[in-house]
């Protein structure tokens, strides 16, 4: 299930943004949710209208287009092997 979901869009101040704006996502940076107790979670962010930051519960992989495919990598980071190798290093941890 790799796809975005628009619909769980939040909204916040521009002051707000002012103090976090160092999190500011663009399309094609791959986005990965933090919580692994559903396995790993992540998206290839599509082009958007609105000025996107990343919440504090994902991390963000921003490679160079031109030396690595960003769908190989999301599907990479996504699959079984991999949610096995980082369930390993994590210990018990969800995070």
């Amino acid at each position: 299930e790799m796809e975005f979901k628009k619909e769980k869009k939040t909204f916040i101040s521009k002051s707000k943004y002012a103090e976090i704006k160092q999190h500011t996502v663009y399309e094609g940076d791959i986005i990965i949710g933090s919580f692994l107790a559903d396995g790993v979670k992540c998206i290839v962010l599509p082009r958007l209208e609105e000025t996107t930051i990343a919440k504090a519960d994902c991390f963000c992989i921003r490679i160079n287009h031109s030396l690595l495919c960003k769908e190989y990598i999301m599907f990479l980071l996504s699959s079984n092997p991999m949610f096995k190798e980082l369930s390993g290093l994590l210990r018990g941890m969800t995070r």
